[in-house]
């Protein structure tokens, strides 16, 4: 199979509210794709139909075992150093409680914990499972530039498959692949590369362009460097050579 998940056909309402309508299309498999869509679009509800949490008509196949991070909780009055010890073993506690940042807050109880922490927690707890995808709903956009860049690293060295599912154009910057959902519908699903080189489309559902293709792209237009960067180093680097 070359799709991490293939949807056919997919139809769902909530009472009043069509949510998809025949809706087909593919994730290719790769280490990072990010799906993005205003507020409403369907993405929630689509990590709720992957759960079955909801019957639907059509069909979702999956290449693989999923691992569902979202914001649903359910330990607030366990400490988090016996919470972490639960899930992981004794010989790698310290490793884990260090890669994640959570040395501050083993004492605590987890209802004590601001939401900075109850995501890395998290993202500890549900990562201590074996998967071959993870699919995160809207949560990386809720970390600071700190906390994001410690999450984001621990799954790209993991022998995982990413799916983030976001509102946060800048997130889009993570990753290979970009599917953009409006109304329901798939609008454009490719290479991050060729996504952006259709910014027209982009701005017209509503979306903006992350800064720094935004910037890339005015910068091509007069002349100052001939593609579109991803990174504000390789744009320096670019523009200085």
């Amino acid at each position: 199979m070359n799709n991490m998940i293939t949807v056919k056909n997919l139809s769902f309402s909530y009472p009043n509210n069509q949510i998809f309508n025949n809706l087909s299309f593919d994730v290719s498999t790769c280490k990072w794709t990010t799906i993005i869509g205003l507020s409403g679009c369907g993405k929630s509800t689509f990590i709720r139909l992957i759960n079955n949490d909801f019957k639907y008509d059509g069909e979702i196949l999956f290449d693989g075992n999923i691992i569902i991070i979202d914001d649903n909780f359910n330990y607030e009055n366990i400490l988090v150093s016996k919470l972490i010890k639960k899930y992981y073993s004794k010989n790698i506690y310290n490793k884990i409680i260090n890669e994640y940042d959570l040395k501050n807050i083993i004492s605590k109880k987890v209802s004590d914990l601001n939401e900075q922490d109850k995501i890395k927690l998290l993202f500890c707890l549900k990562l201590s499972s074996k998967g071959d995808i993870v699919i995160i709903d809207n949560l990386l956009n809720k970390l600071n530039c700190h906390n994001k860049d410690i999450i984001v690293k621990i799954l790209n060295k993991l022998k995982i498959n990413v799916i983030n599912m976001t509102n946060n154009i800048e997130d889009t910057l993570l990753g290979e692949n970009i599917i953009i959902m409006d109304k329901g519908k798939i609008m454009l699903n490719d290479k991050k590369e060729n996504i952006f080189m259709k910014y027209d489309d982009i701005k017209k559902i509503g979306l903006d362009l992350p800064f720094i293709v935004d910037l890339s792209i005015k910068l091509k237009y007069y002349g100052l460097v001939n593609k579109i960067y991803f990174s504000m180093e390789e744009l320096i680097g670019a523009i200085w050579i």
